[in-house]
């Protein structure tokens, strides 16, 4: 690992980024701490050593990895669940140039976990509090048999969490007695705002409606606002695909945190699309194909239950005809990502769409077929 700059340089350097971003504005969001320590990663080696330094130092910290494919040789991943005792913030990004000089966008850094063991697990203690916020990342393809870890990405306690902008794919959770996500699972005392992701052929292959196919989330103790946004889930398994099995997003966790779940697209999972299984969740203009669970949503405005009419079946972007445009809401709780999935703008128009993308004039008559619309 190495320190992209000097800490004099990084002052500089944040102050006019932040005076830029707020001139255009951009909000908070994604701006580094001037105080900061700031790390450039270029192989897993690097991103394990640097991982452990971040979590357990006294200040705030950044960790910028260089586009490409990271693997663990650890039969439990990127793994890490050793906190200092004073709170700090970790902020995690991906698709950087070497050195980290430029971050491309729309570009991802992958982390593989090759069907063998999980991509990344990342857990504290209730009592220590700091951001956490992921962006830019591609969990493709972890694999776990832990009841409290995903395939793709853990988190578990310590944080207030922040997940935006990656993909999740691929990834597997064989446990007949959990309730964790294949493809995620996020359970912490803070504030959780996950948006603008997307999660597409994740399997949890448990038994008894167990674990979930692609999203478990929960809030543990206290009092917090928590929120879902514009995030793609569809193409997910659990167990058979029967009705009851819960193969796309469970809400779970204690009833005093409030969750809002916002402009999302669920759809086309075999079984469940979603469950609750906690009261205080409000549901604002999602497309939701099948939904059940032991409680019911407080509040729901705007939803509605229609194809959402995909590009194809591996590129999730709308087509021109979709229901799904313009149809979301502005203003959600937690608010909306900085960008669409692709990079391009989050609001074309004057509402936001649904789901991950946002229709694009190109993109909608079919001239990018790539992958998952990466």
């Amino acid at each position: 690992m190495h320190l992209t700059r000097s800490a004099t340089m990084t002052t500089r350097l944040h102050t006019s980024f932040a005076a830029l971003a707020l001139l255009f504005g951009l909000g908070p969001f994604g701006i580094t701490s001037a105080h900061a320590v700031t790390y450039c990663v270029e192989n897993a080696l690097e991103l394990q050593t640097t991982l452990e330094a971040a979590v357990s130092n006294t200040t705030d910290d950044v960790i910028r990895i260089e586009a490409g494919i990271y693997r663990s040789s650890s039969p439990n991943g990127f793994y890490v669940y050793n906190f200092s005792s004073e709170s700090h913030d970790l902020e995690i990004s991906g698709g950087w140039t070497a050195d980290c000089a430029l971050r491309l966008p729309g570009q991802r850094s992958t982390i593989d976990g090759e069907l063998q063991r999980p991509a990344l697990v990342l857990g504290g203690t209730m009592d220590v509090r700091g951001e956490l916020s992921i962006r830019h990342l591609q969990f493709l393809n972890g694999y776990s048999t832990d009841g409290n870890r995903a395939g793709g990405l853990t988190v578990n306690r310590g944080f207030d969490v922040v997940l935006e902008s990656n993909l999740f794919r691929g990834n597997t959770l064989e446990n007949d007695n959990t309730i964790a996500g294949a493809a995620l699972y996020v359970l912490t005392e803070g504030p959780i705002a996950i948006r603008g992701n997307v999660f597409v052929d994740n399997d949890a292959d448990s038994t008894g409606n167990a674990a979930t196919g692609a999203v478990s989330m929960g809030c543990y103790s206290f009092s917090h606002s928590a929120s879902f946004t514009n995030n793609t889930v569809t193409g997910n398994t659990a167990d058979v695909g029967g009705a009851t099995d819960i193969s796309g997003v469970r809400v779970t966790g204690f009833p005093n945190c409030t969750w809002t779940l916002a402009n999302n697209i669920l759809w086309g999972n075999d079984g469940l699309d979603l469950y609750l299984d906690v009261a205080s969740v409000t549901l604002r203009n999602n497309d939701i194909q099948n939904r059940a669970g032991s409680q019911l949503p407080v509040a729901s405005v705007g939803n509605v239950n229609v194809n959402p009419q995909f590009v194809s079946a591996t590129n999730l972007r709308l087509r021109r005809s979709s229901p799904l445009i313009d149809d979301g809401i502005n203003g959600p709780v937690g608010g909306l990502p900085l960008s669409s999935f692709d990079a391009g703008p989050r609001v074309v128009g004057l509402i936001v769409d649904m789901g991950a993308y946002e229709l694009d004039v190109l993109m909608a008559n079919g001239f990018d077929s790539s992958p998952f619309g990466l």
